[in-house]
């Protein structure tokens, strides 16, 4: 759960390959976050994400303080060293987030 203004804004699931980053087992994720983590101890080669739209499931709509079908944002990402998976994640945004990029 990540919280923006004490509310929540994204719900994240997060898989991570413990035989590509067997260190991660004794990190202290109450310290730093699995993303934090990833990106200073497993660098990758390549990843894909993907966007799109979702409508949200029971727990998606309790968490993110919204209804049941509400349509959500979804982001997911997974990230590579060469051909070994490394993390897969699933972030899902709760009404009303924009997603703002410059060129």
């Amino acid at each position: 759960m990540h919280l923006a203004d004490g509310k929540p804004y994204m719900f994240e699931e997060r898989w991570v390959s413990v035989a590509a980053t067997p260190e991660i087992v004794d990190a202290d994720l109450s310290k730093i976050s699995a993303n934090e983590w990833l990106v200073l101890h497993a660098p990758y080669t390549k990843g894909d994400i993907s966007f799109s739209a979702v409508l949200a499931s029971e727990n998606e709509a309790k968490i993110l303080r919204t209804q049941k079908n509400e349509p959500l944002f979804l982001i997911e990402r997974t990230t590579w060293e060469g051909e070994k998976g490394i993390t897969s994640a699933r972030l899902v945004f709760a009404p009303g987030y924009r997603m703002h990029t410059a060129l």
